[in-house]
């Protein structure tokens, strides 16, 4: 493995480069790797998650090992169980010591030259130094980690001073001047400040005949010293530029071998194969950050013959010089003749760029020559990078690009542009933001966009540190601002007088917030309104009408929708594409990003006339595009319905909001109800549920006189209130779901309405909330589904048949589950048909048929994920992975219960992470990690108090105590069991109560309680008796294993044997259990007399055989 540090960190294993999957990841292997020494737990997690509590922090840290493990694919950590390090030696290797070892080397050399030995290792350290320590790489939750990197990158660049220095000195003794300047420039660019390097580069040029380009060196010196300490040169530096110009440093006369000549300014007949002095590219103040994927590419494509112009576009603020800058600055290596940059703001017409680049290549242009012929012959055999900063203004002279490159072959072209320059050897390349964090997103260090916000204020006060509260607000200004570098920057610079929310807050209002007083700013950056008003000035008129009516679209639009709301041309979007005012994406869908929006919308409200009508027939569009995707949605075309209003979602809302400002009743029902299933289907239900009570807010009558509504809007009024309700169940408020169906049953009184009906009956028997409710439904379902069966309404008839299946289906009979499933694929109702597939699949479960269980787990799931069911993915995952454990695949079950918790957390279903950790400390106390099992269990068992859920509680009460069980913590145990006995009694959950019966057997033999464990034993036969019999095959197992762990304690071996193996014979048991009886097991064969057997199986052996003897065992004990 090879660790590259110095620079962008870039990880080799077995020679391929391989991404780690965090920065923390990263950031630990780079710390263990330099500081090459063990490293305590506690001290990792306290460096890393300094704001966690330490449990938590430990975990995290576990986690970050288990992925470094991963990625790395080898032995390579040493990992005790409070000691951390990584193995030195061996096929590890890491720039960072080989580079310190160099600089100790330099060090020690004497004056003289050391010899060629010494030097090529000096030069092999200078190569390893691509840049600074983790260039670009920052943790701002981590501020040790951060002051750690800064004091090694500074003490890193002392050592590059060292070699650079050091290797100027020797090839300037051996006059070999072109690799003397090569290391003083590098040596220079450490620290623009540095007096000795400074000096060493202007005595190097002056040697070289270079005598402008040593001066100029001192002036910038000078100008640097002024604009940052306000100071003057030292009086050293001071007369060697006097001696520069006077002549007293003199040009070397004889070029040793491998010594460049001087490079003067070129006149005709121009000198070919001569290096363009110097790199050209502007020194930048601030690190680079972000962006390895558009390097990545760009890199690529300079390296491809067929790419020799490429456009970087994007609007003004996006980043493009930036990204050009740094492209060039990696690519020196394969341009030996120069990366040159050409700075087009300042040119006021198209006849300057000549000039201008003959300027800056120092060519003199002659008179009676071509100034365009001179320039290509001079350039005509260079390998030479030429970057064209802001051509925009400048398009018109486009032409002249081609010109270069059809005569001189490697020249290659990076161009920065806020439209395209249409030109066919053109190969344009869009610039867009920074990655900025969705609203979900946890480690926000991993966007560049908020890193970016916090260096940029760590400028403006070195001690800035966002509290954990301003992150959140921090990562909404990415948002707002879509990852635009210049506004994140012009944002950031207010961090000292303003709290992140209130910069968000002024964003929102208003782009006339993101302004900078910097005075080293570019006066054209210096506000978003003046980057976006030089642009407004370039468009056509007629793209300037358009553009502001299309800033009523939120996200993206298509050409249909354009043209009907804003009355726009395919030449006029065309045109506004190309200025990167639009955005087209892969899906050939517009956008525009928000900030120009807010410019476009600013325009529109200066027409209230234009804004009204431009409004008016968006809403008009979104609505029958609603309207259309109505009985999409019922049918086997559902997913092409509901990629449809996902692609027009923001604009749909939108719509319906107005729609409800304007009480339109009708457009409202319409739209409504196609986004209620949209969202139950895509698993928004916060987003849902808040859109139905805005609508319920404004649709409801004021003074509460529901019987005098007319009919239509009485019945749309008890729509609304069921769909409302639903998403009510969804987020478990229950008590505001059944007012919102006890009303609603009351508007429909005097409506047939058997969708709603079926609909409300379906969702109350889902949230098992109340008998009473259970039988008034249970009683009106039979009618339903025959009324339903005779319309042929096939779709809502599966939703009844769920609902029946629900309240009346068992372990042996999963009638109406097999019904629903059988409709719900005959009609394309593929929603109901995943939940179908999971009640016939928890059945199979329950039977003990594990495999069964977990194909029709696997066929929901696949379902969900074509249609892109989130709540339905998340729970066919848990489902699947929880067989995965039954069977013993607890690799597949961990990573099934890990992509389900991360679906959870995206659709705000908190059960459905509380269930996650569950499950996932299931898997770890069957393979024996309790404690981690524990802390699984206590995250579940937080948020399932948080929610309130009895149910989910007594679950989690019962896995706690059996942890606890393990554990020794016999009380904490006893607590927990019952806890969870109690309220699993209450609640007629029989299986949970057959568990936790189980448990406390278990916790009697702890305490050597025999007596107690065979009544506990006993109780669980009464718990299977009568219409619970359907679990006596799943606990099964666990009888048999309690009483063959009964027997083994009470010095009965052959005995416990043999319940032992009859309870591993049976399919039903589980992977977990199986392991703990094959443990009691061998306890038992240990214990087993020589001479003494194990009494064959009774009767033929069958499972009735088994309880019958089991009970006959039982009730012999109490005699």
């Amino acid at each position: 493995m090879e660790l590259f540090w110095l620079g962008t960190p870039l990880i080799r294993v077995r020679g391929q480069a391989t991404e780690l999957e965090t920065r923390k990841v990263t950031a630990l292997l780079a710390y263990l790797s330099i500081t090459g020494q063990p490293h305590t737990r506690a001290s990792l997690a306290a460096l890393f998650w300094p704001d966690y509590d330490p449990r938590r922090a430990m975990a995290n840290l576990r986690r970050v090992l288990w992925s470094l493990n991963q990625s790395i694919e080898g032995a390579w950590l040493e990992t005790g169980r409070d000691v951390i390090e990584l193995k030195p030696g061996g096929q590890l290797w890491v720039d960072v010591p080989v580079f310190r070892e160099a600089a100790a080397l330099a060090a020690s050399l004497p004056e003289e030259d050391p010899g060629q030995p010494a030097v090529d290792r000096l030069e092999e350290a200078a190569a390893l130094y691509r840049g600074d320590l983790l260039a670009g790489f920052s943790l701002p939750d981590s501020p040790d980690f951060d002051d750690w990197q800064y004091l090694q990158t500074q003490q890193l660049r002392q050592d590059a001073a060292l070699i650079f220095q050091r290797l100027a000195a020797i090839y300037a003794g051996r006059g070999a001047l072109e690799q003397a300047l090569e290391h003083a420039r590098r040596w220079v660019s450490l620290d623009r400040l540095d007096e000795n390097a400074r000096s060493a580069l202007m005595r190097l040029l002056a040697r070289a005949g270079q005598r402008q380009a040593a001066l100029r060196q001192y002036e910038d010196f000078t100008a640097l010293l002024q604009a940052e300490m306000e100071a003057e040169p030292g009086p050293e530096i001071a007369a060697l530029a006097g001696q520069i110009r006077q002549g007293a440093v003199a040009p070397s006369q004889a070029p040793a071998a491998g010594r460049a000549e001087a490079a003067p300014r070129v006149s005709a007949p121009v000198e070919k194969g001569r290096a363009i002095p110097g790199s050209g590219l502007p020194v930048q103040t601030t690190p680079f950050v972000g962006r390895k994927r558009e390097l990545e590419d760009l890199t690529a494509l300079l390296a491809q013959d067929e790419h020799s112009l490429i456009t970087l576009v994007g609007p003004g603020g996006i980043g493009k010089t930036r990204l050009a800058i740094q492209v060039g600055e990696q690519a020196r290596e394969r341009f030996p003749d120069g990366v040159v940059f050409i700075p087009l703001a300042p040119l006021n017409s198209e006849r300057s760029l000549l000039p201008a680049l003959a300027s800056i290549l120092r060519v003199n242009l002659l008179d009676q020559a071509d100034p365009l012929d001179q320039m290509i012959r001079y350039l005509a055999e260079k390998k030479v990078l030429l970057i064209w900063d802001n051509f925009e203004h400048l398009i018109g002279s486009a032409v002249l690009l081609v010109e270069f490159l059809l005569g001189a072959p490697s020249l290659k072209m990076l161009v920065t542009s806020r439209e395209r320059l249409n030109l066919a050897s053109e190969t344009v390349f869009e610039v867009s933001g920074l990655g900025f964090p969705g609203e979900d997103q946890m480690e926000l260090d991993q966007f560049s966009s908020y890193q970016l916000f916090v260096q940029s204020a760590r400028r403006a006060n070195p001690a800035y540190r966002p509290a954990e509260e301003e992150k959140a607000h921090i990562a909404h200004i990415c948002r707002l601002v879509e990852g635009m570098p210049l506004a994140i920057e012009l944002a950031s610079s207010w961090a000292h007088i303003l709290t992140a929310a209130e910069i968000a807050a002024e964003l929102k209002q208003d782009i006339g917030a993101l302004t900078s007083r910097l005075r080293d700013t570019d006066p054209g950056h210096r506000s978003l309104r003046a980057v976006f008003h030089h642009s407004w000035d370039l468009l056509p008129p007629a793209e300037q009408a358009l553009f502001p009516r299309l800033s009523v679209f939120r996200s993206g639009f298509d050409r249909p929708a354009a043209v009907h709301a804003a009355g726009a041309s395919l030449e006029t979007l065309s045109g506004l594409v190309d200025r990167s005012f639009l955005r087209l994406n892969a899906r050939r869908r517009f956008e525009i990003h928000e900030l120009l929006r807010q410019y476009g919308e600013e325009k529109l409200r200066q027409d209230p006339a234009a804004e009204q009508e431009t409004l008016r027939r968006h809403g008009e569009y979104y609505q029958e595009l609603m309207a259309r995707c109505e009985p999409l949605l019922k049918s086997p075309r559902q997913k092409e319905a509901l990629d449809e209003i996902e692609a027009n979602l923001e604009n749909v809302r939108l719509a319906a909001v107005r729609a409800l400002q304007h009480r339109d009743w009708e457009a409202v029902d319409r739209m409504l109800n196609s986004l209620y299933l949209f969202y139950s289907v895509q698993g928004w239900t916060v987003e849902g549920e808040a859109l139905l009570n805005a609508a319920l807010e404004i649709c409801s009558p004021p003074d509460g006189d529901y019987e005098g509504l007319p009919p239509p809007r009485r019945l749309a009024l008890a729509r609304l209130l069921i769909r409302h309700g639903a998403l009510l169940f969804n987020l478990y408020q229950n008590n505001r779901a059944l007012a919102q169906m006890t009303l609603a049953r009351r508007l429909l009184d005097r409506e047939e309405a058997l969708e709603e009906r079926t609909l409300m009956d379906y969702e109350i028997a889902y949230a098992l909330i109340d008998e009473e409710e259970h039988r008034l439904v249970n009683a009106e379902l039979d009618d339903i589904a025959r009324r339903l069966s005779e319309r042929g309404d096939l779709w809502t008839l599966s939703i009844c048949y769920l609902a029946l299946s629900i309240l009346r289906d068992d372990v042996f009979n999963s009638h109406y589950a097999q019904e629903a499933a059988r409709t719900a694929r005959e009609v394309g109702n593929r929603q109901i048909l995943v939940e179908a597939l999971n009640l016939i699949g928890m059945a199979a479960q329950m039977r003990g048929d594990y495999l069964l269980a977990r194909q029709r787990f696997l066929e929901g799931l696949e379902i969900s994920r074509e249609i892109n069911y989130r709540w339905g993915i998340s729970l066919s995952l848990d489902y699947t992975g929880y067989a995965a454990r039954l069977i013993g695949d607890f690799d597949e079950s961990r990573r099934l219960h890990e992509e389900s918790m991360e679906i959870s957390r995206e659709i705000k279903d908190l059960l459905g992470v509380a269930g996650s950790y569950d499950n996932l400390g299931l898997v770890a106390l069957d393979q024996g990690d309790v404690d981690q099992a524990r802390e699984l269990f206590e995250r579940g068992f937080a948020l399932r108090e948080e929610v309130g859920n009895i149910f989910n509680l007594a679950v989690s009460h019962e896995n706690l105590g059996f942890a606890c069980l393990e554990t020794g913590q016999l009380e904490q145990a006893r607590d927990h069991f019952l806890w969870s006995l109690e309220r699993s009694s209450k609640l007629n959950f029989h299986w949970g109560t057959a568990r936790v019966t189980y448990g406390m057997c278990r916790l009697a033999l702890a305490e050597s309680q025999a007596a107690a464990a065979r009544a506990h034993l006993r109780r669980l036969l009464e718990t299977l008796s009568g219409p619970n019999e359907t679990l006596i095959p799943l606990s099964a197992p666990l009888l048999l294993a309690g009483l063959g762990e009964t027997c083994l304690r009470e010095g009965q071996p052959a005995a416990a044997l043999r319940y032992l193996q009859a309870a591993q014979a049976r399919h039903e048991t589980a992977a977990g259990l199986r392991r703990l009886i094959e443990r009691l097991a061998g306890q038992a064969r240990d214990a087993l007399p020589p001479d003494e057997t194990v009494p064959p199986p009774p009767g033929a052996g069958t499972l009735q055989d088994w309880l019958d003897e089991v009970r006959l065992a039982l009730a012999e004990a109490v005699e």
